[in-house]
Formats: C-alpha cells, structure tokens, sequence
C-alpha cells in the first residue's frame, strides 16, 4: 500500500544535477576550508589562500569562535559530513526513484544548512567582518540545493508545478547574500568603482 511518505519519487534530471554538483562543490569547498584550518592551527602566521585583502580573508572567520559553533566541532567537518550525505542522495537519483520521506528528510537537512548559513554569514560580514571564499561558495550552493530539493517534495501534489518559484526563491536567496556582502563593505566596494 502506497502511502505519502513512501512513495517513491524520480528527481528531475536538473534537480539531480544542481544537487549533486551543488554538493560536491560545497563539499570540496569544506574540505579545503578544512585544510586551511589545520594549516592555520599548526602556524598562526599562515597566508590562507582565499586571503586577498583585509575584506576579502578567510583567516579571521576561521580562527573565530564561530568557526566551530557546535559543541567545538569544526563547521567543516559537519559540512563535509553533510554534504556527502547530499551528494550520495542525489548520485542516488540518477538510478532510482527514492521514497518521498528520503526526500523530504533532505529538505529538511538542506534547509537547516540554509538557516546556519545564514547565521554564518551574517556573523562573517558583520561581527568578524570578513568574507570567505569558500563560505560564500558554500552559502550559495545549499540556496541552490534547498530550493531545488523542494521540486521532488512536492512531485504528485497539488503544488507539484512550481518551478517557477523554485527559481525565483533560489535566486532571491542568492541576492540576499549579495546584498548582505555589498552593505557590509559597502564603503570598501564604492572605492573600488
């Protein structure tokens, strides 16, 4: 007997290919601010990559208390964790149609990551006022991630034709984060024009 949440449900080809790229993106993204980190740890004067100015440096948001919010665990680390959750989910929905509650528990996980980033960068831009690369990189993949994980949510429903608004969140969630970058360096962004 076929019920809501284990109904099994194909992902569109785009949303499988937005997930698992977005994922494997933000995860290579968290490894290497992982890297970054246990090279910082082991020398304080160490020169981070994404570092190219004051405004633009990932050591100051890595060596913040924000950098391991919960429980002392590296923000990374949960990054890599989840993200290889994501990524295998969506490898996954290449070759199988997956039970809708695989579906809706990603949503969950995604939009979680989502709200966390939004923390994360509003501490960033205007507590340890910085930007990181990598965080920028994985702030905009789980936008994409979420919004389009909403699409094999709501397949078979009454809601079930709304990519137009997939869209249109996606990228209203991205101007947020452009926005909130812009008006935190603003001053810094105008003496560049």
């Amino acid at each position: 007997m076929k019920t809501y949440l284990n109904e099994r449900i194909q992902a569109g080809k785009l949303t499988s290919w937005l997930g698992f790229s977005g994922a494997l993106i933000s995860l290579i993204a968290a490894f290497t601010i992982m890297v970054e980190k246990l090279h910082l740890l082991s020398n304080p004067d160490y020169v981070t990559s994404c570092s190219v100015n004051a405004i633009i440096s990932c050591s100051p948001v890595m060596s913040s208390p924000q950098a391991a919010a919960f429980f002392g665990i590296p923000n990374p680390l949960l990054g890599i964790a989840g993200f290889s959750v994501v990524a295998c989910i969506y490898f996954m929905s290449f070759f199988l149609k997956l039970p809708r509650f695989v579906w809706i528990i990603n949503m969950v996980g995604t939009g979680l990551a989502l709200i966390f980033c939004f923390w994360l960068a509003t501490q960033a831009l205007y507590v340890i006022n910085a930007i990181c690369i990598y965080c920028f990189i994985v702030w905009i993949m789980t936008t994409v991630i979420f919004w389009y994980s909403l699409k094999p949510v709501l397949e078979g429903t009454r809601f079930s034709d709304l990519q137009f608004w997939v869209k249109l969140g996606a990228v209203a969630t991205i101007m947020v984060f452009l926005s909130m970058i812009f008006f935190a360096f603003s001053d810094y962004w105008l003496s560049l024009i």
